[in-house]
């Protein structure tokens, strides 16, 4: 009767780590990065692109907006506001602009606006870019 106890609770114990050690990788995979939708003001330089982004909360470890990029495109500016402020055009000179890198915080929403002085940007249809954190990158599809 006693080996069967052991046994019982031998096999539950290993299933309890074989399930932390599942979901603690389930939390370290890459966040959920979400980019709903981009506007762009391409009638006259400078241009400007402007993007909501909203990193989930699906990992442990600290997040990092290192660096955006388009590919064809030369960025003059860039700057990150907490959605929570007021929008874009009138964020342009607000105090509260953030620079990269940029320490991420989980679930609240950013508004990232980009300037470019470079004519190659009134060819941008909202996707293609890059955005580059710490360990792992997103591409707006």
């Amino acid at each position: 009767m006693n080996k069967r106890k052991i046994q019982y609770f031998s096999l539950l114990a290993v299933t309890a780590l074989l399930g932390a050690a599942v979901l603690f990788f389930y939390l370290e995979r890459e966040p959920a990065v979400q980019v709903p939708e981009v506007t762009s003001y391409l009638e006259r330089e400078p241009y400007y692109i402007s993007f909501t982004l909203n990193v989930g909360d699906s990992t442990l470890k600290t997040q990092y907006l290192e660096e955006i990029s388009i590919p064809g495109i030369q960025l003059s500016n860039i700057f990150v506001i907490e959605s929570i402020y007021e929008k874009f055009p009138d964020a342009w000179n607000k105090e509260e602009k953030m620079k990269l890198p940029l320490k991420i915080t989980e679930g609240v929403s950013y508004d990232v606006v980009i300037q470019s002085h470079d004519p190659a940007a009134r060819e941008f249809d909202g996707t293609g870019f890059l955005l580059y954190f710490n360990d792992y990158f997103f591409e707006k599809q």
